[in-house]
C-alpha cells in the first residue's frame, strides 16, 4: 500500500528495480495498491498494460496479492527467513562482482562419451550398461550427483564448503543405507498383522501426488496431482497458470 510503481524496487528481478514505464510522463504518486483490483484480488491487466512496459508484466502477474490490508513491507530473497544480515550482503556484493565463467569441464573423453552434458546424463543411468558398466556402479550415480547438488547449494546459502571426498563418502554411506532399508523381507519372517473391519491396510488407502513445472523463460507454469491406488489411477487433474517467481511458489500453488 505504500510503495510507488515508479520509485520503490518492487520488481522481482536480481537485484529488485521499479518498473519500467512505456509513458513519457510518469504519475510519482502511482502506488502498487492502485494497480491492484480491491474486489478481486487481482492485478488490473488492462491498467498493466497501458502504463508498464511488457517485460515487466509477466514479473508483476507471478505476485500473488495478499488478501489483507497490511502496510508493504521488504523481503531479503537472499536468505531463506527473508530477512537482511551483513553476510548474505557480503555475499550477493561478492557474487556480483565475479567474472562470467567459462562452462563446467566436464572431463577428459576418455571417460565420457562424448562433450554433451545431457549425453553423458543418459549415459550414466541407460546407456553405460551397453559399455560394460556393471549394475552396483551404475546405481551409484544418481546418489553422487544428489550429493554433489546438495553440496553445491550449503556452499551457495551457507557459505560451507565441504571437500569432495567427504562429498562423495557420504553418498557412498547413504546409498548403502538406503538399499539395506529397501530390502524385502523373507515371507517366511514377516509378522502376521491381522486388520480388524475398523482398519483400512495401508496399501488399499489412496496416495495423491503432485508436481509442478517451472522456467525462468516461460510465461506460464504447470500444475498436476494425480490420485492413485496401488498403482491404479483413480483421478487426476492438470492445469496452467501465469509463471510463479519461482519453482518453489509453483509446488506451492500445485499444492493449493
Amino acid at each position: 500500500m505504500l510503495t510507488r510503481v515508479w520509485e520503490d524496487p518492487w520488481i522481482p528481478t536480481i537485484l529488485a528495480r521499479p518498473a519500467k514505464s512505456i509513458l513519457n510522463i510518469r504519475d510519482s504518486l502511482l502506488y502498487v495498491n492502485d494497480l491492484i483490483d480491491q474486489n478481486t484480488n487481482l492485478w488490473k491487466l488492462d491498467r498493466l498494460q497501458a502504463l508498464i512496459d511488457p517485460v515487466d508484466i509477466p514479473l508483476i502477474l507471478g505476485i500473488r496479492p495478499s488478501r489483507t490490508y497490511l502496510s508493504d513491507g521488504f523481503s531479503w530473497s537472499h536468505t531463506k527467513s527473508g530477512n537482511y544480515t551483513v553476510k548474505s550482503g557480503y555475499w550477493v556484493a561478492r557474487d556480483l562482482s565475479r567474472p562470467t565463467c567459462d562452462p563446467p569441464f566436464q572431463g577428459p573423453g576418455n571417460i565420457f562419451p562424448r562433450n554433451s552434458l545431457f549425453y553423458n546424463f543418459d549415459f550414466l543411468f541407460w546407456r553405460g550398461r551397453e559399455f560394460g558398466i556393471g549394475e552396483k556402479v551404475l546405481e551409484l550415480f544418481p546418489w553422487i550427483i544428489w550429493y554433489i547438488w546438495k553440496s553445491k547449494n550449503r556452499f551457495v546459502f551457507e557459505n560451507f564448503r565441504e571437500p569432495p571426498p567427504e562429498t562423495l563418502v557420504l553418498a557412498l554411506q547413504e546409498t548403502a543405507v538406503w538399499k539395506q532399508a529397501t530390502l524385502k523381507e523373507d515371507d517366511s519372517t514377516r509378522p502376521i498383522v491381522f486388520v480388524g473391519s475398523s482398519q483400512t491396510p495401508s496399501t488399499l488407502l489412496p496416495e495423491c501426488q503432485l508436481d509442478a513445472s517451472w522456467h525462468v523463460d516461460d510465461t506460464l507454469s504447470g500444475h498436476g496431482w494425480v490420485l492413485v491406488r496401488q498403482d491404479l489411477v483413480i483421478h487426476l487433474g492438470l492445469k496452467s497458470t501465469r509463471r510463479n517467481l519461482s519453482p518453489l511458489h509453483a509446488e506451492f500453488n500445485s499444492l493449493l
